[in-house]
């Protein structure tokens, strides 16, 4: 929690189910885009279940390893606002200060995820 609501660090927490991971040639970033399941912490931007969210990070990070259908829980900073053909979309990246959890690599790590989700619900967000 404490990670969560360090606003230096994070701003927003999502539950998300990862749909598809790409490379972008142009800018030389590697990409991915997800459902939002849950987001029992909002950043600046209204995160709404079943929208979609879109992650960003360098090539040359090895992590996070991403795989399509699962769920992760990320934990991070803001998105930017990108021009996008004609259009301005908003990418969050997965660097810096940025989690990824992936609850079921560990059973512990699930109940973990689930009491801190059910922590931010409870205090309906950070108590700053």
């Amino acid at each position: 929690m404490d990670y969560a609501c360090n606003f230096e660090k994070a701003n927003y927490v999502v539950n998300i189910e990862l749909e598809t991971v790409g490379y972008d040639s142009k800018r030389e970033v590697q990409s991915a885009k997800a459902i939002i399941k849950e987001a029992p912490l909002q950043g600046r931007q209204k995160m709404t279940v079943d929208d979609e969210i879109e992650f960003e990070w360098p090539i040359g990070c090895t992590q996070p390893q991403l795989t399509e259908g699962r769920i992760y829980y990320v934990i991070g900073k803001d998105g930017t606002a990108f021009n996008d053909a004609g259009g301005t979309s908003l990418k969050y990246e997965l660097t810096g200060t940025a989690l990824v959890i992936d609850p079921a690599y560990k059973p512990l790590l699930q109940i973990v995820m689930n009491s801190f989700v059910k922590d931010l619900k409870t205090n309906t967000g950070c108590n700053n």
